[in-house]
């Protein structure tokens, strides 16, 4: 089995913060390439959310695509699933129109609904 940093791969569990599963390289070598590594990195759905730092923002903001890792709950900038978080704030949820809270610290987190909906 391979190591990393002197520990074996199976006994990671997060790299700086950041689960095992959301790690898509190391120090430029894909995870996917490492015996041993599982998971090989994040897969995202892109989806659409309406963003605000508020939550009136977020209610009546435009929707736009943000990748979602249904397996860690971490959102991401369109195209950037693993590489670059989305902005901490508020998103509304296109297909549900409720409101959801992220940090980039913890997953994508249920908030509550927008009044009226969009």
């Amino acid at each position: 089995m391979a190591n990393v940093s002197g520990v074996p791969v199976e006994n990671i569990v997060s790299l700086n913060g950041k689960g095992k599963t959301s790690v898509s390289s190391i120090s430029g070598i894909a995870t996917a390439n490492i015996p041993g590594w599982s998971g090989g990195g994040p897969s995202c759905t892109p989806d659409l959310y309406s963003y605000g730092r508020d939550t009136a923002t977020a209610c009546a903001g435009n929707f736009e695509f943000f990748d979602y890792d249904d397996s860690t709950g971490m959102l991401y900038v369109s195209g950037q699933c693993g590489t670059t978080l989305a902005p901490v704030g508020f998103y509304q949820w296109y297909a549900d129109n409720m409101l959801y809270y992220f940090d980039q610290a913890h997953p994508l987190s249920f908030y509550g609904g927008c009044k009226g909906g969009k």
